[in-house]
Order: C-alpha cells, then structure tokens, then sequence
C-alpha cells in the first residue's frame, strides 16, 4: 500500500512538472481566434483528467515496478546461493 501511495504521488507530481507542456503541445497555438474560454476550459479539464490518470498509473505501476524488482532479486540471491553455505 505504502508503494501505490508514493507511485501517485510520483505520478501526481510528474504530471505537474511536465503538464503544462504536454497540454500546450495538444492544444497548439489558438491562432486568430478572437475568444479562446471554450479552450481553456478544455485544457484545464484535460490538465485536471490527465493528472489523476497520471497517479493512477503511478499507484499501479509503481508497486508492480517494486514487487517485480524484489522477485528478481531474490530469485538472484537464491541461484546465487545454491550449494554454498551461510556464513558464521
């Protein structure tokens, strides 16, 4: 749970870094447009939407990221130690 809460935070936060700029990719330049509110309430929507699916996919891929690494790992520590013996 601890590993979902910090992949949305994760999430969450690069969403806020990188947002801005992704948005204005999407939406380009209003160009000759004399009003632009329908816009900007599309791109805040889209900014608002685009967040929460960032933390979602931080809180999923996160822990699944954490708990694949820890498998592999210990499945490394295992074939690593066959026929060896512990330390005294």
């Amino acid at each position: 749970m601890i590993w979902a809460a910090v992949g949305a935070a994760f999430g969450f936060i690069l969403w806020s870094i990188i947002g801005k700029y992704v948005i204005s990719a999407v939406f380009g330049s209003v160009g000759g447009s004399v009003t632009c509110g329908p816009d900007v309430e599309a791109a805040l929507g889209q900014f608002v939407r685009w967040g929460l699916y960032s933390a979602l996919a931080g809180g999923v891929g996160v822990p699944i990221a954490a708990w694949s690494l820890g498998r592999s790992r210990s499945k490394n520590a295992v074939t690593n130690n066959v026929g060896g013996s512990a330390a005294s």
